[in-house]
């Protein structure tokens, strides 16, 4: 139950960041395109991750131990859009 708790908290901080990010750029937060493309970067990584969460909570009934040790696990290799 205490690894499912972490895996909700984490999503709530994702989602809360990605809704930061959007609420910056709609207000005209960005003054440049290398800002502008940063914060585009942001919002695609906080909703890959966000994607990536579901599918390893939806993957085979996972237990939430084996949604933690997964999401423990380093990401060595990772391509942004």
């Amino acid at each position: 139950m205490e690894d499912m708790t972490f895996v909700e908290k984490i999503r709530k901080i994702i989602k809360m960041r990605h809704d930061d990010m959007v609420s910056a750029m709609a207000s005209g937060g960005v003054d440049n395109m290398e800002k502008y493309n940063y914060m585009l970067g942001q919002i695609r990584t906080y909703q890959y991750l966000s994607q990536e969460i579901s599918s390893l909570l939806k993957q085979k009934q996972r237990t939430p131990y084996q949604i933690s040790t997964l999401l423990r696990t380093p990401i060595v290799y990772f391509q942004p859009y």
